[in-house]
């Protein structure tokens, strides 16, 4: 069973998410800022992490760098309406696997033309590529 994380401090975000990739074999957590995911990513080790960027209390960028350091080979796609080059190429240094801009993240089409797991493998597949 593969188990996801997802990071965004708008509840209403993780649900749409949440809902988005709810498949069989899936089972999804959900933290509202990075202390929480930190913690819950140390008692529960996800396959998937989905990540946003600003979120307060602790941000994704340090949440990033934070479950790197407690696994190397983490998976962690960041999710985020924030589109600096600069701030994406940081966290692509820092480990993360992917970048997916919020307004580009149409969940509905997420739903009916892709199974979680095909979106999954082709964004880890084209890391692991280059």
């Amino acid at each position: 069973m593969k188990r996801v994380l997802i990071v965004d401090d708008s509840s209403l975000f993780r649900k749409l998410l949440a809902k988005a990739i709810e498949e069989d074999g899936v089972t999804i957590d959900m933290a509202s800022d990075g202390l929480e995911a930190i913690e819950k990513y140390k008692g529960n080790t996800p396959d998937l992490v989905l990540l946003d960027i600003t979120m307060p209390n602790c941000d994704g960028k340090e949440c990033l760098t934070q479950i790197m350091h407690l696994n190397p080979k983490a998976n962690v796609i960041m999710i985020s309406g924030i589109e600096s080059e600069e701030t994406v190429a940081e966290c692509l240094r820092i480990g993360a696997k992917g970048y997916i801009p919020k307004g580009d993240l149409a969940i509905t089409k997420v739903q009916s033309t892709q199974s979680f797991s095909q979106i999954v493998d082709q964004i880890l597949g084209a890391k692991e590529a280059a």
